[in-house]
């Protein structure tokens, strides 16, 4: 009988080699894959107006709005902040976000309302809910009052966008109005106000990008230990 005989290696250890390599590039072919199209989540603080502003009082119980433009990530909103300047201790004020229509709050609502059950002081307070916004798109913060509290205004350009978000934006100027009825009138002064929640974006993650990475390097060294133990095979009596 007579056996192949190969310096280095075996032809079993050839045929395991092939499998393994084969396997490796498949796995790194479905997590480059993956990491260009799964959504990478940042949670934390995502837009926020919250500053020293200017209290307001108005007339009546008016509703008061604040645009803001979404950036080039989607956004899981979580929890809103706002910032009340003056407060009668009601537990039933709420807020929400509403699509854009020419400029004030649509009767689209997105998502849930925010509310709390904290009593409405001169203080922040933070309001649980959930919606899910579009990137590049312009949406409105309602802060629907029923108590005649007042939340602080802004006359200044203090505005924070998290990097996540992709170029977030908070155009000056904001509304009041009623969001049972649906009008709004322009208000001068922009609100305070914080999102908090998770960017999604559809940028490569880190740790998939170090995966892909590492198992390149062990394809690669794997296949200079092959090459540089590769010679003549021979047939030998067995």
């Amino acid at each position: 009988m007579k056996r192949v005989r190969c310096p280095g290696r075996s032809v079993e250890s050839a045929g395991l080699f092939n499998v393994a390599a084969g396997g490796l590039k498949f796995v790194c072919s479905v997590l480059l894959l993956w990491s260009f199209t799964a959504p990478v989540a940042r949670a934390g603080v995502l837009l926020s107006t919250l500053s020293d502003g200017t209290p307001e009082t108005y007339t009546g119980d008016p509703d008061l709005a604040d645009t803001f433009t979404t950036g080039a990530a989607a956004l899981s909103i979580t929890g809103i902040d706002v910032r009340w300047a003056v407060g009668y201790g009601g537990t039933s004020n709420r807020v929400g976000i509403f699509t854009d229509a020419s400029g004030s709050p649509s009767s689209t609502q997105v998502g849930t309302w925010f509310t709390s059950g904290t009593p409405t002081t001169a203080t922040i307070i933070s309001y649980t809910g959930s919606a899910l916004l579009s990137a590049n798109t312009n949406y409105h913060l309602v802060i629907d009052i029923v108590d005649n509290s007042d939340p602080y205004n802004r006359a200044d350009s203090g505005f924070f966008a998290d990097p996540s978000t992709l170029g977030a934006s908070n155009p000056f100027g904001a509304a009041y109005g009623d969001i049972q009825s649906g009008w709004y009138a322009p208000d001068p002064f922009n609100l305070s106000w914080q999102l908090n929640g998770s960017a999604l974006s559809s940028a490569v993650p880190e740790p998939t990008t170090n995966v892909i990475v590492g198992l390149g390097a062990l394809v690669t060294a794997v296949w200079k230990r092959r090459k540089t133990t590769t010679g003549q095979c021979v047939q030998v009596a067995g």
